[in-house]
């Protein structure tokens, strides 16, 4: 018996210095940090109602930038261009509150931000930093949403997350195709499966 524990104890070591090595690398050697822009959306609170206002900002503000998306030839062009409507953002955003009788302050801003893991559909954004259009409602304090504008993902917010054509696209662009192969599941899926096992992404 003290034999099979130390055994999963070296088991559980091994995975976790090859999960901590995996991300360091990841982190110092992929692109996808400097060639992708977040869409984050952070609620007031978490009562309910509040919650709901977040999705529908998250749906009103996403129709009202689908076409520079659409559009972009790169993440930071199209934070640039997002940046220069910010004030249409936050008004759109503040459209939403006001129809349901709520006054909040809206803040919109691009920041550098950390990110766990997570997997859209057959696609995994590695943890790490990330430039981010973010929306600020209110104190900021509830649950909060993000998806990925570069490359193309958040159009599916109803449903489950899949790379637009855009977003393939997207990727064909701003990516090696080996860091593609990780990315998507066709190179080192064992390395993502630790990474989101000991932070509990999906």
């Amino acid at each position: 018996m003290r034999r099979l524990a130390a055994q999963g104890a070296v088991l559980f070591f091994v995975a976790c210095s090859l999960g901590l090595l995996g991300q360091i690398y990841i982190e110092e050697h992929f692109r996808i940090y400097d060639t992708a822009l977040r869409f984050h959306v952070r609620a007031a609170s978490d009562e309910e109602k509040e919650q709901q206002l977040k999705r529908e900002i998250r749906d009103a503000v996403l129709a009202k930038i689908k076409q520079e998306v659409g559009e972009a030839k790169d993440a930071k062009t199209l934070e640039k261009t997002l940046m220069q409507r910010k004030n249409e953002i936050r008004e759109e955003a503040e459209n939403v509150l006001k129809k349901a009788g709520y006054e909040r302050e809206v803040k919109v801003r691009a920041v550098t931000e950390r990110f766990p893991i997570r997997r859209y559909g057959t696609v995994v954004f590695p943890a790490g930093e990330y430039r981010a259009i973010r929306i600020d409602v209110g104190n900021a304090k509830g649950h909060n949403w993000w998806c990925a504008i570069y490359p193309e993902l958040c159009y599916n917010a109803k449903k489950p997350f899949t790379l637009s054509d855009k977003g393939k696209k997207d990727m064909d662009t701003s990516l090696s195709p080996g860091e593609r192969k990780t990315l998507t599941g066709q190179k080192h899926k064992w390395l993502f499966r630790i990474l989101e096992m000991f932070s509990g992404g999906k």
